[in-house]
Order: structure tokens, then sequence, then C-alpha cells
């Protein structure tokens, strides 16, 4: 999640590489900070499976589909999405739709990896660029962060940034929940915010959210920066004007003993 947001806001172009001891590994082509390719060492989200769960084929389109993928192999290199298109079975739009979401579905994935995967960044540089479509542009990246945080939820990560809160009370002032993936019962919880501030232990309750939910949803909130953090005592005074006393969003830190193949 953190690597994936300073990606974002640096706006970094080049390849993010995830290495886990157990040889588990993951490339990430980044696009002005959006990430427009991944390839994953395991074999998962293949693209004719993602447009079926879309309901953009059904199953005997995309039976049928990889039969003519098999032979276009044979004698050339045709992606799936371009014998997709080509037999008319799908438009560019739905291709692009396809696209986006095995994005998505690569970068939970790679979420899942051991807390102790090494990593490194080449700026410039396109590990994937023989490998798939051309990379010109990336996805929004931030619609997936939510998903990685319930699926695989850091909690050390969590509980230390829960507990520099404390009681301290929190506003919201960021445009962005449409883009995070919320569900509607969580956008409902955290708009409660917008119009008065609540302390991190409150947001649960207050949106009949169950406490896990909530934990993991203050923390999105802040490393996305969707919220100020005011002093404790204003909590109960919320005609004021919100102060930042301190955001919890850093760039992550090199992680030691990675070698590049």
């Amino acid at each position: 999640v953190h690597l994936l947001l300073y990606a974002l806001d640096k706006k970094l172009t080049g390849t993010l590489e995830l290495l886990a001891k157990d040889k588990r590994s993951a490339s990430i082509t980044l696009v002005a900070g959006q990430p427009a390719k991944v390839r994953t060492s395991e074999p998962v989200a293949y693209l004719g499976r993602v447009l079926h769960e879309l309901g953009h084929l059904t199953e005997e389109q995309l039976t049928r589909s990889l039969a003519d993928l098999a032979k276009e192999k044979a004698s050339g290199s045709r992606m799936h999405g371009e014998v997709l298109v080509a037999r008319g079975l799908i438009d560019d739009r739905k291709l692009r739709d396809g696209l986006r979401d095995q994005v998505m579905r690569k970068l939970r994935h790679a979420a899942g990896m051991p807390p102790d995967t090494a990593y490194g960044y080449f700026d410039g540089f396109d590990a994937l660029q023989s490998w798939g479509r051309p990379a010109t542009e990336g996805v929004d990246s931030l619609p997936a962060l939510w998903g990685m945080l319930r699926e695989y939820p850091p909690w050390d990560h969590v509980n230390a940034a829960l507990e520099r809160l404390g009681a301290s009370p929190l506003r919201l002032r960021g445009p962005d929940l449409k883009r995070l993936g919320l569900a509607d019962d969580e956008i409902k919880a955290v708009e409660l915010m917008r119009a008065r501030p609540l302390r991190p232990q409150e947001l649960a309750r207050a949106g009949q959210l169950n406490d896990r939910t909530g934990q993991l949803l203050v923390y999105l909130l802040l490393v996305t920066k969707q919220v100020d953090v005011l002093p404790a005592d204003q909590g109960s005074r919320p005609s004021r004007p919100p102060v930042v006393v301190q955001r919890l969003s850093r760039p992550p830190t090199p992680a030691p003993g990675f070698k590049p193949a």
C-alpha cells in the first residue's frame, strides 16, 4: 500500500520489483505513478477468466477463445485480448475494463507476499517491455488499496498508527472517497466525519461497522490523506476550524539486502 501511494505521489515511471525469500516475485510497471502492467511469479487473474467474471464473456465464448488463442500462438504471438476483439467477442472498452481489473487483482495478490519481502525500484526502466501490451498509461491504484488492506491487513502498521492517534479526533477533508472503492455503508460512515470530528474508536460505532473494518478504514483514510488530525480537545467543539497536527503517511524505506537479478 505504501509503495503504491509513494509511486503515485512522486509520479514515478519505471519498474517496481518485489522478491520474497520463498522466491515468489512480482514486477510492476509504473507510468506517471500508476501501475500499467503487473506480472507475478504465480499464475493469477488470467484475462479471459477476468472478463468472464465481469460478465463480458460467457463460459462458452471463453472456452472457444482459448482454443483460438492456442492456434494463434502456434503461428504468432497475438495476445488473448487481441484475439477476443478480432473475433468480435468484446470491444475495446470491455478490453480496457478487463485489463484494469486484471491489474487490480494482481496488485492484491502481490499484497499477500510475506512482510519481509524485499523491493527495488528502477527508474525509467520497463522490465516488462517485451511482455504484454505497451505500457503507455497506467490505471488508478487508489481503488485497489482498500481491498489490499482488508485481505492482507498490516496490523503492525495499523496498530502503531492508531496508538499515535490516541484520542485525537479526525475530520474528513479529502474529495477522493469515490476513488477508494468503499462500499455504500462505509462511505456513509466516513461522511459522518465531514459534519463533526470523530475519534478513531468512535467511527465504527457511529457508522455501525465492526471494529476491524473501522480500524482499517481509519488507517486507509490516514495513509491516503483524506483526514485532518485535530488536537484531542477539539473533539467536543466541531464548530472550530480543523488544525493539522500530524499526518501518518511517509515514503517507504528501502529494505536492505535486495539485489536485482
